[in-house]
């Protein structure tokens, strides 16, 4: 009894909090999925937008077949995201794609998946810090036009 008093203690507090995810300043459309909101908001930096709007969110993947075996020799990823953000009353609409091109010489079905997922992640990285990037330019084309 006790023991499972513990275990549940110990699940509940595992929890992702997801009520930080969905704060005043960022907003997300349904085609955002949950664990990519997450990962979007730990990396932005702090602002002074009084909103931004992530929408659009999209993973495309084309195969590159060549040669005599059926399989592809090459993958293109190509990871998209529009947002819109609200600052000093003006907003700013961006869009940013990022395409990466790589080998699929993997015999392994797992291991060739986990090598997508995390190209989409460094990619979703590279797009974070490309909005961390403009906003922060933004910013400081207000502050000097005061």
């Amino acid at each position: 009894m006790i023991r499972c008093f513990y275990l549940a203690l110990i699940l509940s507090s595992c929890a992702i909090d997801t009520s930080s995810i969905n704060n005043s300043n960022y907003k997300f459309d349904s085609t955002v999925p949950l664990d990519i909101q997450f990962h979007i908001t730990k990396g932005l930096i702090e602002n002074n937008a009084s909103e931004i709007s992530f929408s659009e969110y999209s993973v495309d993947e084309y195969k590159i077949l060549a040669g005599s075996s059926i399989r592809p020799l090459e993958n293109e990823i190509k990871v998209s995201l529009s947002i819109t953000a609200v600052l000093d009353n003006e907003s700013y609409e961006l869009s940013y794609i990022i395409k990466k091109i790589y080998n699929t010489n993997e015999l392994n079905p797992l291991a060739e998946n986990q090598r997508k997922e995390f190209i989409v992640m460094q990619s979703l990285d590279e797009i974070v810090q490309q909005i961390n990037m403009e906003i922060s330019k933004i910013e400081m084309q207000s502050i000097k036009s005061w």
